[in-house]
C-alpha cells in the first residue's frame, strides 16, 4: 500500500493499462483488495474504464464476477453504471447471476433491470438456472424476474434448468413462481422433452405436463420479432429456425427495419446470404425503412464491405436506390471515405446522386 501510494503521489496515471489490457483498479478488484481499490479511487481512478482486451469489462463487472460486495458498493457509490454492458453485452447483473455471487446479485437486482437480455436473449434468470444456483434464482424471482422470458431459441429458464443436470430445486422454484411446464421452444420442445433426452430422471415427474397439454409455438408478430433479433445478434441457427417455421423475411419493426436491415447493419454476412435466399421478390430484398434506407445503405453506413459485396452481387438488389434525403449507397460510401467500398459499388454499376461527391478516377 505504501509503495502504491508513493507511485500515485508521483503523478502516475492510475488508469494506465498493462500489457493484458487491465488497469490497476481491475487488478485490485481481481485480487479482492478493497483497501487498494479505495486508494486508487482516492487518486481518481475511473470507475467506468473498460479493459482494453476483448472482454471490455468495467471494474463493476469484475466486482460482480469475484463476488465482492464491499468493492461493488464502493464502485456504485462513486457513480459506476450498473447497466453498462461489456463487449459481449453482459451487464454486471448477468455476471453475478452466472457466477453465483449472491450478495452482489442481491444488491444489483434492486437497482438494475433484472429482465435485460444479452445478445442471445438470455436474462440473468436464464444464467442462474444454467449455473444451477437455486439461491440466485430465488433472489431474481423475488426481484421481479420474468420466469416466462425466452431466449432467441424460445427457451425459458425451466428449459435451461432441465438441460443442466438434475436441478430439482431450481425447477420446483421456477414452477412455484409461475413457470409454465407446457411452454414449448421454437422447435416445439418442452422442458420435459429436454430432461428425457438427457436422462434427467429426477425431473420427469416434476416436468411432465398433465394431459400432455402444451402451449402453442409462436406465430405471427412474435416469430418475426425473433427473426429480427436473431439477425441482429448473429444467430444463424436462430434465423434458419424462424424461416423454417414460416417467418416473413420482409416483416418490419416500427422503424421499418427488416431482418435484412439488421443483419446488414451488424455485418453478419452469412445471415445476409440466408435472408437473400428467402426473398421471393425485389420488393422483399430492397425493403426500405422510414428514412428510405435499404439493407445496402445500412451495410455501407456501418462499414461492412463484405456484406456490400454480397448485396450488390444479388440480382434483386437495387444498388442505386436513394434515401429520403436523396443519398445513394455510393454517395454514402464517398462521404464516409470507404475507398474499397466505393470501388465495389462503382464496379457493380452504382451511381453518385449528390453533385459535390466526385469519384476520383
Amino acid at each position: 500500500m505504501d509503495e502504491a501510494r508513493q507511485v500515485l503521489e508521483s503523478g502516475t496515471n492510475p488508469d494506465t493499462w498493462n500489457t493484458q489490457g487491465l488497469t490497476a483498479l481491475h487488478l485490485a478488484i481481481q485480487s479482492r483488495r478493497p483497501d487498494m481499490v479505495q486508494l486508487l479511487l482516492e487518486f481518481g481512478a475511473r470507475v467506468d474504464s473498460k479493459t482494453m482486451n476483448a472482454d471490455g469489462h468495467t471494474p463493476l463487472h469484475c466486482a460482480a464476477m469475484v463476488g465482492h460486495t464491499v468493492i461493488l458498493e464502493m464502485l456504485l457509490a462513486r457513480g459506476a453504471d450498473p447497466e453498462r454492458a461489456d463487449s459481449s453485452g453482459w451487464r454486471p447483473i448477468h455476471h453475478a447471476a452466472s457466477s453465483g455471487s449472491l450478495e452482489p446479485l442481491g444488491v444489483l437486482s434492486k437497482i438494475c433491470d433484472v429482465n435485460a437480455p444479452i445478445g442471445d436473449g438470455r436474462t440473468a434468470l436464464h444464467l442462474a438456472a444454467i449455473g444451477g444456483n437455486a439461491d440466485s434464482v430465488q433472489i431474481l424471482a423475488q426481484s421481479g424476474a420474468d420466469v416466462s422470458a425466452r431466449t432467441v431459441d424460445g427457451k425459458t429458464a425451466l428449459h435451461l434448468a432441465a438441460t443442466q443436470g438434475n436441478n430439482v430445486a431450481i425447477a420446483k422454484l421456477l414452477i412455484k413462481c409461475g413457470a409454465d411446464r407446457g411452454a414449448v421452444d421454437w422447435n416445439g420442445r418442452t422442458a420435459y422433452d429436454e430432461a428425457v433426452e438427457l436422462g434427467q430422471e429426477s425431473l420427469f415427474a416434476l416436468l411432465q405436463v398433465p394431459g400432455n397439454v402444451a402451449s402453442p409455438a409462436p406465430v405471427g408478430d412474435d416469430l418475426e420479432e425473433l427473426l429480427r433479433n436473431a439477425a441482429w445478434s448473429g444467430d444463424l441457427r436462430g434465423v434458419r429456425r424462424c424461416l423454417k417455421r414460416g417467418a416473413a423475411v420482409n416483416a418490419c419493426d416500427r422503424y421499418g427495419w427488416t431482418a435484412l436491415h439488421c443483419a446488414a447493419f451488424k455485418g453478419h454476412a452469412e445471415i445476409v446470404k440466408r435472408l437473400l435466399e428467402s426473398c421471393q421478390s425485389k420488393e422483399e430484398a430492397c425493403a426500405i425503412d422510414e428514412q428510405g434506407y435499404s439493407a445496402l445503405h445500412c451495410a455501407v453506413e456501418s462499414g461492412h464491405r463484405e456484406v456490400v459485396k454480397i448485396l450488390v452481387g444479388c440480382e434483386m438488389i437495387e444498388i442505386n436506390g436513394v434515401t429520403r434525403e436523396g443519398l445513394s449507397a455510393l454517395d454514402m460510401a464517398l462521404a464516409l471515405e470507404h475507398g474499397g467500398m466505393v470501388r465495389t459499388l462503382v464496379n457493380a454499376g452504382a451511381r453518385a446522386c449528390v453533385a459535390n461527391l466526385i469519384i476520383d478516377e
